[in-house]
């Protein structure tokens, strides 16, 4: 019960093991530094992001034509007699049509604006 406690005294490392505790700090040091800066790389591109999130981004994809703006579009869609449009949607270039032809038959109807033609029908049954 009353023996020595080893852990109060400490011993004098040899000289090789002081180089290795002063290289072991070094590369932690650096370690640390390399760390704390990806740590802020990280965080200024979650900062970034959130910052440019509200504006508008701007379409660049090469060869898609442009639409004219609603006032520009003049022309017609010729569409056989007793077809009625029931409703129409616009995305970019691509008009969708649905319609009820003179039999009676729904269909959506695909019209690209560029083109000035129907590029696809699907029937509704």
């Amino acid at each position: 019960m009353n023996a020595p406690n080893d852990i109060d005294k400490e011993k004098p490392l040899d000289p090789e093991t002081e180089r290795m505790g002063q290289r072991l700090k070094k590369f932690g040091a650096v370690f640390m530094g390399l760390n704390m800066l990806a740590l802020m790389a990280v965080l200024g591109a979650i900062v970034y992001k959130l910052s440019s999130r509200g504006e508008p981004e701007q379409s660049t994809v090469q060869g898609e034509p442009m639409v004219p703006s609603a006032g520009e579009i003049n022309g017609e869609i010729d569409l056989p007699d007793g077809t009625q449009v029931l409703s129409a949607s616009q995305n970019g270039s691509q008009l969708l049509l649905n319609v009820v032809t003179d039999s009676g038959e729904r269909a959506l109807w695909f019209y690209d604006l560029s083109e000035r033609r129907v590029t696809g029908k699907l029937v509704i049954r």
